[in-house]
């Protein structure tokens, strides 16, 4: 996809006053921007790897940091 077309998709997705609708609720998801970090794996491995072998790799408690309460 160039550059020009997925921006101007961003643009189309931000002018929208939500992303989903859950339930009956529209919602707008909020994001955080985080490092990029692929455990030693390549995306073919971690695409086609199943849960328990990525939990060898990190467990979903590691991820926790990036929750927000």
């Amino acid at each position: 996809m160039d550059k020009k077309l997925k921006a101007k998709m961003m643009d189309e997705l931000y002018k929208l006053d939500y992303e989903d609708i859950i339930g009956d609720m529209p919602t707008r998801f909020k994001y955080r921007s985080v490092e990029p970090n692929n455990y030693g794996l390549s995306t073919k491995e971690i695409l086609t790897a199943n849960d328990s072998a990525l939990k060898q790799f990190v467990s979903l408690k590691k991820m926790a940091p990036y929750r927000d309460e």
